[in-house]
């Protein structure tokens, strides 16, 4: 029965043709028509049937109007639909449909929307380039806030180099350090401590306890600096 009112072939093709029409008014006067639960439909049929086939030019478009309309409703739907359009090599954080939205949030100081952003997007993220085209359109204002972000974030390679480099920011910082480390190594996984193995030759830290199968060379703690893949091997032990 829920699946059944989740779906809806009518409603799905009225907002199709709304939507590749471009008329935004006539789409918004549509939706603020809708019964509570035709409401509802509109996510799952955007995000599983709309969003994924879409230009990304009309994604972000439809992603600014619907989330001036509505964010709370609308922005996770957009999101749900990246997996699906990351595969198809039809989601870009430099395009200026993302960077447009950036700036709304920024005049409006949508600070609940960029953080949500960021942690349901940072995790899907591969390249250090995504990253940092990500992290330089939502311009949080502290390095202090990624920080917290990434660690809120499931750890992936990527999440570790980006942290890597977030902490070379606040390396004078020695007890935030030493904090970022005990919450790795409280999450008990191989990449957390191998992480941590890093961090401890890396800064310095002699006096943070613990027992750690990854060894580094000086030459090789230089070396992952330099780039993301050699980041990647040394911290794999490949």
């Amino acid at each position: 029965m829920a699946k059944e009112r989740a779906y809806n072939p009518i409603l799905h093709k009225r907002l199709a043709a709304l939507i590749y029409a471009a008329d935004s008014g006539a789409l918004l006067s549509f939706l603020d028509s809708l019964s509570h639960s035709s409401f509802r439909s509109v996510g799952t049929i955007l995000s599983l049937h709309i969003l994924p086939e879409l230009s990304e030019e009309q994604y972000w478009s439809l992603c600014y109007d619907l989330c001036d309309y509505n964010s709370k409703a609308f922005l996770v739907t957009f999101l749900k639909a990246v997996p699906a359009r990351l595969s198809k090599d039809g989601f870009h954080l430099e395009h200026p449909g993302f960077l447009r939205l950036c700036a709304y949030w920024h005049e409006r100081q949508c600070e609940i929307d960029k953080r949500k952003f960021f942690l349901y997007i940072f995790p899907l993220l591969t390249r250090p380039e995504q990253a940092e085209a990500m992290i330089r359109g939502l311009a949080f204002s502290h390095v202090e806030e990624i920080l917290e972000l990434l660690l809120r974030c499931e750890l992936t390679l990527l999440g570790g180099f980006v942290l890597f480099q977030t902490l070379r920011q606040l390396e004078h910082e020695r007890k935030r350090l030493y904090q970022c480390c005990v919450y790795l190594m409280k999450r008990g996984d191989s990449l957390s401590f191998n992480l941590v193995s890093f961090f401890k030759s890396y800064f310095d830290l002699s006096d943070l306890k613990g027992t750690f199968s990854l060894r580094l060379t000086t030459y090789q703690l230089g070396y992952m600096e330099k780039s993301f893949d050699a980041f990647s091997r040394m911290l794999q032990g490949s």
